[in-house]
């Protein structure tokens, strides 16, 4: 699915109108009851009272719409019509006229919302301001939005949060939401780190706009992509044809970081993998992990040589590594020789990278980083967030011409052409110990088989994510492990029917 800028997405509704013969308010009719229906199926798990707070601009009118299917079902809706807006929408205006008599109605001006009374046990749908905000919040609206931030209500917003810009610009006093259903088209705004407070937990209606030829800010990878994109299985391959891929990494206390990255590679679908580490991890791993060839560094604790890549389809640098003389000698040598395969790197290659900036330079192009945030920050130098982060990891991308997973939340692919990627599985119980390892073996598997690095960062992004899923289904987030992941692989690619 595309992410759309604010400008396209007006483009759109434009479109649809023409296209399907509708007027605005039949949009705004279709946005209304579509946000009703979704707030009954994913929001309404308690038979409370629900106060609509519409603003009088469009999302107010959407909101008006959800106020009357909510009170034709039964429902105990209290709408608050307030004037946020010195115009009135002319859509608001035609909706405030169809108010239902079921519905309690007040109006309110700003030098009222002081005296706007709220009760805890409800849910309030926010309807205030909608996808179009492009200034501050007033003073007034601030000390709405404070008291209703500070309710233990369930708080739903109506396409977005008031106080979100679509951009991803989060403006003072922005409200913060339990729930967000989404209304037509993708926006920036869902995504962001920072605004993933303000967001709650996501729903997507699709409103059936026309969308051909709109040129999109970004893609949401979901099974329909990614199903698209996987190889087609051959009955006549051989483990040479599935590529060959060399991991390097682990140091005393840190090999099973290789343990993980690897096994991940292999249950990615590539034919061979190598792990080369420290004669230390040389027993446990060839135990462990009897698939992988073993190849023994020279030196006893950490790995410190390099060596003839052009045997091998992939190369994933970085697990358990460590950050000392020897891995610094270890990456400068590696740039030097400049391997023709595709390469990722993650954890303390990463790390090298942020304490040595000249070696980003150097990177060939397309290879792929795999930082989480703190990772990026000391890779780059800066913290950022929200909109600003995005910003600044488009540009790094395109900089140094590398594809960046930025993982978190809503992990976001950044390419050198500009584009972004953002992943639609995942979870929170996969924030543990070695998932980043488990995501870098799936990679640089896929790498290896022979997937362009753009198509490896996102099937890999959303396969991993999705057998974090899976495993969560089972086993729960909070007992979630990494090697858990690694165990619902085979399930995830199943479920996508990557073998027919």
């Amino acid at each position: 699915m595309n992410i759309y800028p604010i400008h396209t997405i007006r483009e759109i509704e434009k479109l649809t109108c023409e296209k399907q013969n509708l007027t605005h308010l039949d949009l705004i009719n279709r946005a209304g009851a579509a946000f009703a229906d979704a707030f009954l199926i994913k929001v309404f798990k308690k038979r409370l009272p629900v106060i609509i707070l519409a603003g009088n601009g469009n999302n107010g009118a959407d909101a008006i719409v959800a106020a009357n299917v909510l009170a034709s079902k039964g429902i105990e809706v209290i709408l608050y019509c307030l004037h946020v807006n010195p115009i009135i929408s002319s859509n608001f205006e035609e909706m405030s006229k169809k108010v239902f008599t079921s519905v309690r109605l007040m109006t309110y001006d700003p030098d009222q919302f002081d005296a706007i009374s709220l009760i805890p046990e409800c849910y309030i749908i926010d309807g205030i301001l909608g996808s179009g905000l492009n200034r501050a919040l007033e003073p007034a609206l601030q000390g709405l939005l404070r008291t209703i931030n500070a309710n233990s209500a369930i708080k739903v917003a109506v396409d977005i949060p008031t106080g979100v810009g679509a951009d991803g610009t989060l403006y003072e006093g922005a409200l913060k939401c339990d729930h967000t259903i989404g209304l037509g088209s993708l926006k920036l705004a869902y995504f962001l780190y920072y605004e993933e407070d303000h967001i709650g937990k996501f729903h997507f209606c699709d409103l059936g706009f026309e969308k051909a030829d709109q040129i999109s800010d970004g893609i949401y990878v979901d099974r329909v992509l990614v199903k698209s994109e996987l190889f087609k299985a051959n009955r006549y391959a051989h483990k040479f044809l599935k590529g060959s891929v060399l991991m390097v990494g682990g140091q005393y206390g840190m090999v099973g970081c290789m343990r993980l990255a690897g096994e991940a590679a292999l249950r990615s679908g590539c034919g061979l993998v190598t792990l080369h580490v420290p004669k230390c991890a040389v027993e446990f791993l060839q135990g462990s992990l009897p698939e992988a060839l073993i190849e023994p560094d020279e030196n006893f604790y950490s790995v410190g040589l390099t060596q003839d890549y052009k045997k091998f389809n992939a190369l994933g640098i970085g697990p358990g590594m460590g950050q000392h003389t020897k891995q610094i000698d270890l990456v400068r040598r590696l740039l030097f020789n400049k391997p023709h395969c595709p390469m990722v790197w993650d954890a303390d290659a990463l790390k090298i990278l942020g304490l040595y900036p000249e070696f980003l330079s150097q990177l060939p192009a397309n290879t792929i980083l795999t930082p989480h945030m703190g990772e990026f920050t000391k890779l780059f130098g800066r913290i950022v967030q929200g909109k600003e982060l995005h910003k600044f990891a488009l540009a790094k991308a395109k900089e140094y011409q590398i594809i960046i997973i930025l993982k978190g939340p809503d992990t976001i692919s950044y390419l050198p052409d500009g584009n972004y990627f953002v992943n639609s599985t995942g979870n929170y119980g996969m924030a543990t110990a070695g998932s980043g390892d488990v995501l870098t073996g799936i990679v640089t598997g896929l790498l290896a088989q022979g997937y362009i690095p753009a198509e490896a960062a996102r099937i890999g992004v959303f396969i991993h994510g999705l057998a974090g899923d899976l495993a969560a289904i089972d086993l729960g987030h909070s007992s979630l492990i990494a090697s858990d992941i690694i165990k619902y692989l085979g399930h995830a690619f199943l479920s996508l029917n990557a073998e027919e």
